[in-house]
C-alpha cells in the first residue's frame, strides 16, 4: 500500500511500534512523508529520513485543529512537487 501511495502521513503514538517501521519503508521507496508525532519518545532518527517534509508534535486539546494544519501543509507540498 506505501509504494503505491503518491505521499505518506505517518501517525507515531507510543501503543503502536509499527509507525517507524512504516516511516522507513515509506522513505526507502521515496515517498514524501509527514510525521505527526503524538508519542512520548524522540523521532530524531525520523527526522532526517529521505522525504519527510515535516515532523508535527500534537497535543490532545487542540488535535483537531492540529491535524487540519499539519495535513494542509502536507498536500501543499505535495502540489509543489
Amino acid at each position: 500500500m506505501i509504494k503505491s501511495c503518491d505521499g505518506v502521513i505517518t501517525v507515531l503514538v507510543d501503543a503502536d511500534q509499527s509507525g517507524p517501521v512504516e516511516a522507513t519503508i515509506a522513505s526507502s521507496v521515496r515517498k514524501p512523508q509527514c510525521i505527526v508525532d503524538g508519542s512520548s519518545g524522540a523521532v530524531r532518527l525520523l527526522r532526517g529520513l529521505p522525504g519527510v517534509s515535516e515532523v508535527s508534535k500534537f497535543t490532545t486539546p487542540e488535535l483537531e485543529s492540529q491535524v487540519r494544519g499539519i495535513v494542509e501543509r502536507f498536500l501543499k507540498t505535495m502540489n509543489s512537487r
